[in-house]
């Protein structure tokens, strides 16, 4: 927008620099999560919360998620968990527009983690039982997963301007593109004047405020929701700091991580299933991944409002509140350990 801000270098900064501090959102690369963590935890932040941007942590690198245990609580910026035509479908489904909602097709509208957080956001799950992928030459793919008894279906490669989208009931369908089936109904783009209004479907229609509208300026006519996808994201994106500053969860931290192991097994061996060895919320598989640590908690992973404050952004964006992980305290159990038992 033309505006200059002061930015200083990460290692320049103090434990004081950070009082007052209500949120901390770190925006890096994914090579440098891990060094930038480790340099935010000796600030020792404790009193703050702390939004990561997605992955979180690369595979290779979750065993330095134990510097997250240094932030009051994590939530994810998981953007596509809250785009604006999220709203308007669930009522349509809600209403029983399409009776009982069984799978959602993501034809070159999806990709990896995020693709994994939409089908859970659409799906109405938080769980994905299993996944499969098969290559069919070239760049084209697809995947399959399994979220909470229902199907997600994703056709690869991504392409936003040319992807579709389709939600699969017992009674009908609906989709960002025509279709001529029974009990069809189309997910509509409100544009006017080039900007994006809202989304519309049958009877039901959600429209933006004019914050929201604000982003999704300059698109072309009928265009789909699909299409629109780069410009939804930073909507979705200004709802997450919504909740936050209301005190509101944030994208959970386990979320975050196990859309992240998810695509990776489907991307390294064409196969994921849920069970203890794979799962970032099993103490099997927190010791496995060296995020044992992070729940030493005997509660159970929730998201809790941590209260509002000032904000500091470390890159683009900024907000003033946290929501996310609760980390132990002094009457938690210590965690598991491994090793022979003393005589």
């Amino acid at each position: 927008d033309g505006r200059s801000y002061p930015v200083r270098a990460l290692k320049s900064l103090t434990p004081a620099d950070l009082e007052g501090i209500g949120l901390v959102f770190l925006c890096v690369s994914k090579e440098s999560i891990p060094t930038v963590l480790q340099q935010l935890a000796a600030l020792k932040p404790a009193h703050a919360g702390l939004l990561i941007d997605t992955p979180v942590l690369r595979f290779k690198h979750l065993r330095h998620a134990r510097h997250l245990r240094a932030f009051r609580t994590v939530s994810v910026a998981e953007d596509c968990s809250t785009l604006p035509w999220l709203d308007v479908v669930r009522a349509s489904i809600a209403a029983g527009d399409i009776g009982e909602l069984r799978s959602a097709v993501f034809s070159q509208s999806a990709w990896a983690y995020h693709g994994v957080a939409m089908a859970k956001a659409v799906l109405g799950s938080g769980r994905v039982r299993s996944g499969r992928r098969r290559k069919h030459g070239g760049e084209f793919a697809s995947r399959r997963l399994v979220v909470g008894g229902k199907e997600a279906l994703f056709l690869e490669p991504r392409d936003y301007a040319n992807g579709r989208l389709a939600i699969v009931g017992t009674k009908g369908v609906i989709s960002d593109y025509p279709m001529k089936a029974h009990g069809a109904l189309r997910l509509e783009s409100i544009i006017e004047s080039g900007a994006c209004l809202g989304f519309r479907v049958g009877t039901h229609e959600v429209r933006l405020d004019e914050a929201e509208a604000s982003l999704m300026q300059e698109v072309p006519e009928a265009a789909s929701a699909t299409a629109l996808m780069e410009a939804a994201k930073p909507v979705g994106f200004l709802r997450l700091l919504r909740a936050l500053h209301a005190g509101e969860p944030g994208y959970p931290l386990a979320d975050g991580l196990d859309d992240m192991i998810i695509d990776y097994h489907l991307e390294k061996v064409g196969r994921y299933a849920a069970n203890p060895f794979t799962s970032s919320r099993s103490p099997m598989g927190r010791l496995l991944m060296g995020t044992g640590p992070l729940y030493r908690s005997a509660v159970p992973f929730r998201n809790q409002s941590c209260g509002n404050g000032s904000s500091a952004a470390l890159n683009r964006r900024s907000a003033s509140s946290g929501s996310g992980r609760t980390w132990p305290n002094k009457t938690s159990k210590p965690p598991l350990r491994w090793g022979p038992r003393k005589a």
